[in-house]
Formats: structure tokens, sequence, C-alpha cells
């Protein structure tokens, strides 16, 4: 799996950052969970702050757009974010 962040843009009163990043992958699609820890890795942050919002597979192309936040800390997080499974 390649993550390639394309765009951050910083939210300081959402206290968070939202990331467009393009995933490529050799066979299935990775998880969303997958991702989640390839971005916090890439981003340096915790994992648990990382949000991936939408995944939208290419068609026919082992790639695929990414959006995601990351918030500053946990409270902010619970504050403002729907809970993601």
């Amino acid at each position: 799996m390649d993550l390639q962040i394309k765009k951050e843009e910083n939210k300081p009163l959402l206290n968070r950052k939202d990331v467009s990043a393009r995933i490529s992958f050799e066979s299935a699609a990775p998880s969303r969970n997958d991702i989640r820890k390839e971005l916090a890795g890439k981003l340096k942050a915790k994992e648990e702050l990382v949000i991936v919002t939408k995944i939208l597979p290419e068609n026919g192309s082992p790639m695929a757009e990414i959006e995601a936040r990351v918030y500053a800390d946990e409270k902010t997080l619970k504050e403002v974010e729907h809970k993601f499974t």
C-alpha cells in the first residue's frame, strides 16, 4: 500500500486538520483501519485521533481517493465527530 498526501488544510476553530490523500494497493482495497494506521504514521499523529471519512475507489484501478480528519486532542474529537466504526 502506497499513500500520498495531496492536501492538508488546518481548521483551527475545530482544532483539526483536513487531509486529502491518494492510496494505491496491489490486490484488495485496504480496510478503513489499515488506511487510518498508514495516515497516522505519515502525519505523525495518534491513530485514535485520525478519522477516515471517505474512501472513493477508482473503477478498474487499484487506487482510491481518501478524505480524513486529524484532531489535536480526544476531547475535541468527541465533541465534534460522529461515531465512525
